[in-house]
């Protein structure tokens, strides 16, 4: 009877357009977020760039074009004795730039010295040569790491508070939304005390003429660090850039080939390629899983009361909770099959992508994150939508609710995963190594959802089944029948 309720359920949904606009809205928001990242992938060698590869690309350009653009801004034609040159310095080139490993000691003598003889046979002052080459060399760009070293920390944020200080204002995110606070006496009073407990004297650094050195003798310990950090943060009221889940942003250095090269490697030997795409898949569809799905979840209740239908289920003794749990999981095969669909579509488009590339993916990637990590938001949201509407009994009341929750796990972008988090942020394509931090910290979130969902609906059901026997006349019977 509960499975005949619960497809019954499925039915009436499906008449409904709602669902259907459920399916258009997540199809919306994955062709404009996440297929922007697969049109990526699909145009692009997801293999980092090596200098030589680099050079060797700048200079193939260069004879293809017939000139080259030096420093100064002048295009300078190549005459045939300069194509002549450049042709076969990529003969040379080819070697090192097939390789998928760093150069040895003398290999990178060798390259450099291939360098230097173009830039010298045109006639000097290119971007090849010494006093120019790194300004060229800036257009690659192998992302960011995160900081390790926890003096490189100290200083940072102990300079960001000299420079900060100076403001007017700064910005902060107590409840996942902007909010700009005046500094006050008061308030650059803290950070004055912040800095005198990290540095001795340190609050002279405010001075504008004087810099902070590099050297910087900090006189506590990292420990003691964060919580002066936290002291500051409570001072600005929280949400602030000195916050634990926000300062992490000022901890990255930008990566070299190497390390670009390891992560590479980690997301296609060990993610695959698909699984490392599917988490950010699921960033981005979390973020409508963590909306849409109260639309249908805070009507179901208050529609069925509204047309009195609980009198039908009445007079065929059904326990409240199968009442209740019936239409949970009704709504629960609904929304993630949506949520399925757009995977398959995501499955197909990757799988093309692989195909014209020699990837080797997991074809399963996109299903596998669909349920671990977006199915226990669409559990929590629909449970919360079905508590309210019975609490209130009035489905509309569940929006803006829903809207503020969601809007409150919206930061950080990636790192802070706390069980006051209900969807997962991970806004990023990243390595099998550098997830594994946090792997443990998100499944535990997942977990805590999932079983707060059933536990959020076992609620409902109790008090569904007392609402409806004060209103209906039918009062709990010692069975539990109603």
């Amino acid at each position: 009877m509960f499975f005949k309720l619960t497809l019954h359920e499925i039915k009436y949904q499906l008449k409904s357009i709602t669902p259907y606009l459920l399916l258009i809205i997540i199809f919306a928001f994955y062709t404009t977020q996440f297929g922007t990242e697969l049109s990526w992938l699909e145009n692009n060698d997801l293999k980092p760039l090596s200098e030589v590869e680099f050079m060797y690309n700048y200079l193939d350009s260069a004879l293809q074009k017939g000139s080259i653009l030096k420093p100064d801004s002048a295009t300078v034609q190549l005459t045939a004795a300069q194509k002549a040159v450049i042709e076969n310095a990529l003969l040379l080139l080819k070697k090192f730039a097939d390789r998928d490993n760093t150069l040895s000691a003398s290999e990178k003598q060798e390259y450099y010295e291939i360098i230097s003889d173009i830039d010298f046979k045109l006639g000097g002052n290119t971007y090849l040569g010494d006093n120019y080459r790194e300004q060229l060399l800036k257009q690659i760009n192998y992302g960011s790491k995160q900081l390790t070293d926890k003096n490189q920390k100290m200083h940072i944020m102990f300079s960001k508070m000299s420079s900060d200080y100076h403001l007017e204002a700064i910005i902060t995110y107590p409840f996942g939304f902007s909010k700009t606070v005046k500094l006050t006496g008061e308030r650059r009073q803290a950070f004055k005390t912040a800095m005198d407990n990290m540095v001795v004297n340190g609050s002279q650094y405010l001075d504008t003429r004087l810099v902070v050195p590099a050297d910087l003798d900090f006189s506590c310990t990292f420990e003691k660090f964060q919580s002066i950090l936290h002291q500051l943060d409570q001072a600005l009221g929280g949400g602030s850039p000195y916050s634990e889940h926000l300062r992490d942003r000022y901890f990255r250095v930008g990566r070299s080939y190497e390390d670009a090269l390891v992560e590479y490697r980690s997301i296609v030997n060990e993610d695959r390629i698909s699984n490392a795409y599917a988490r950010l898949y699921s960033d981005y569809m979390g973020i409508t899983a963590s909306l849409f799905p109260i639309f249908l979840a805070a009507f179901v209740l208050p529609r069925d009361r509204r047309f009195s239908m609980t009198g039908i289920v009445n007079s065929k003794q059904f326990k409240a909770s199968f009442y209740v749990f019936s239409k949970y999981l009704a709504l629960i095969v609904l929304i993630t099959t949506s949520y399925l669909i757009v995977a398959s579509y995501a499955t197909y488009q990757f799988i093309s992508i692989a195909q014209a590339n020699n990837y080797v993916i997991d074809n399963l990637a996109f299903y596998k994150h669909t349920i671990i990590w977006i199915l226990p938001t669409i559990m929590v949201v629909t449970a919360v939508g079905l508590l309210v509407s019975t609490v209130f009994k009035n489905g509309v009341i569940a929006i803006p609710l829903q809207f503020i929750l969601s809007f409150r796990s919206m930061l950080p972008l990636s790192g802070d995963y706390r069980l006051s988090k209900y969807f997962i942020r991970l806004n990023k394509v990243i390595s099998h190594q550098e997830f594994q931090q946090w792997s443990s910290q998100i499944l535990t979130n997942r977990i805590f959802y999932a079983v707060l969902s059933v536990v959020l609906v076992t609620i409902t059901a109790l008090i569904w089944s007392r609402n409806r026997g004060a209103n209906y006349g039918s009062p709990l019977s010692q069975s539990g029948k109603v």
